[in-house]
């Protein structure tokens, strides 16, 4: 049972966030929040879109490798994975001190081989290849030269990157390597990262722990027997790793001098999907900054259900009931509220009630009668910390008549239908019985 509502909470979330979702901004923090090395972080739940922690979230860094998360939606989002590419001469443009795919020129592989070589290895190489493909292919432009096609696709990412809430980024090419124009904030990588997660084949990709490509050397023979074997550079994914983390599913490493070490990393456990992002932080800090940051959202956030439709949320006085009416009335919420919180927050909801004047007594919580059933009577108020989480209609459990006949009357309460069905029943017999006793009359003996 416990299963079964935590499901239902979970679709209810989902259902709101319909085919998007709005990053929701931070605040201030009411609880004990990871202390972390890196100059720039924030966590995000994917599903709500709520920051449960930021750090210089909107501060300009060099993103690194972490690039590539960008450069994959791109691809997704423009060709087939079982396309066949063919690697040339934009590899020799990859600096050979840098990640690697290990593509050599004539090589054939299929667009989710070099995205596999793209994400896990982090090749430099797979994202140039990639990237010419892609130009050439939405420009119809076989022989389009390299450097044009790579500025064709860096065109391409910053606007997919706006596209996803990014604004406050340039991408200048697609694997990452540095550039002074080539940046991103915390927040715009989680956002861009939010919208590549809603691709069911990047979420495959990237919590991959090796990959093996079938790579082929002519148009007429692609499997030739040479296998190329990648394996993803997030410890995090690594069981052999002292920086494993059970509950990780990906997404991406990063590491150049200026940007420092990046990572941008997911995990979902008891109903919650996260994204971490950490910039410019230390070696080991990458690995230990993601994991309290994981480790944080996974165990100290939940979704609560905090106003279901129809259900109680208050008892009210009623001050003029009518004869044999205890005066006390349920007031039932309208619609249903789920929202993400800290395990310190769900104690701290406090509800408002505004009630319509027109039923009010005076300035006190008492309601005057007549009510009826359904009939709105005010406003609920959900607040945590002073600002309002959500706000719901109130309605009247059930009728209350008035003590006063002549109110309930003239408020509709009056149950007309009974009263003139049982005035025409009355007046149907008694001229029935007229009629009956006028024929006696008429007859003679």
């Amino acid at each position: 049972m416990q299963r079964k509502t935590k499901l239902l909470l979970l679709a209810s979330i989902l259902c709101l966030s319909l085919l998007s979702v709005t990053i929701l901004p931070s605040t201030v923090y009411a609880y004990p929040i990871p202390d972390l090395d890196a100059q720039g972080a924030i966590l995000l739940e994917q599903n709500s879109g709520k920051i449960l922690y930021a750090k210089n979230e909107n501060q300009r860094f060099y993103p690194a490798s972490t690039t590539k998360i960008l450069t994959a939606l791109i691809v997704l989002e423009n060709c087939e994975l079982d396309e066949i590419v063919t690697v040339g001469e934009e590899i020799k443009l990859i600096q050979k001190d840098g990640s690697s795919a290990d593509l050599e020129v004539g090589e054939k592989l299929t667009v989710k081989d070099l995205l596999n070589g793209l994400m896990l290895p982090s090749g430099n190489d797979a994202a140039n290849v990639l990237a010419v493909y892609v130009a050439r292919k939405l420009t119809q432009d076989a022989t389009m030269e390299v450097a044009e096609a790579l500025q064709y696709f860096a065109a391409l990412m910053n606007e997919r990157a706006e596209k996803a809430g990014a604004t406050d980024s340039h991408f200048t090419n697609p694997h990452g390597l540095h550039d002074e124009n080539h940046y991103t904030t915390p927040v715009d990588l989680a956002k861009i990262a939010l919208a590549a997660m809603a691709n069911p084949t990047f979420r495959e990709i990237v919590r991959t722990e090796e990959y093996q490509a079938d790579v082929g050397v002519s148009a007429d023979n692609l499997n030739t027997g040479k296998l190329k074997v990648w394996e993803n550079t997030n410890k995090l994914l690594d069981k052999d790793s002292k920086y494993y983390l059970k509950e990780a599913t990906g997404i991406k490493t990063g590491f150049t001098t200026p940007a420092g070490y990046c990572l941008v990393s997911s995990a979902s456990a008891n109903g919650l999907d996260l994204i971490g992002v950490v910039l410019n932080t230390t070696a080991p800090g990458r690995w230990n900054d993601s994991i309290k940051l994981l480790k944080f959202g996974l165990e100290e956030f939940q979704y609560v259900q905090l106003l279901k439709a129809g259900t109680e949320v208050a008892k009210v006085t009623i001050a003029n009931p009518g004869r044999k009416d205890s005066g006390e009335l349920s007031v039932l919420a309208t619609t249903d509220f789920v929202d993400l919180l800290h395990i310190s927050q769900v104690s701290a909801v406090e509800k408002q009630i505004r009630w319509n004047e027109k039923v009010r007594v005076d300035n006190s919580n008492m309601l005057k009668a007549p009510i009826k059933e359904g009939q709105e009577l005010g406003q609920l108020f959900l607040t945590l910390d002073g600002f309002v989480l959500t706000e719901s209609t109130l309605v009247a459990a059930r009728t209350v008549k008035s003590d006063n006949l002549l109110e309930n009357i003239f408020s509709g309460n009056f149950p007309y239908h009974w009263f003139f069905g049982g005035w025409l029943i009355f007046l149907f017999i008694t001229i029935n019985l007229s009629g009956r006793r006028k024929r006696r009359k008429n007859i003679k003996f």
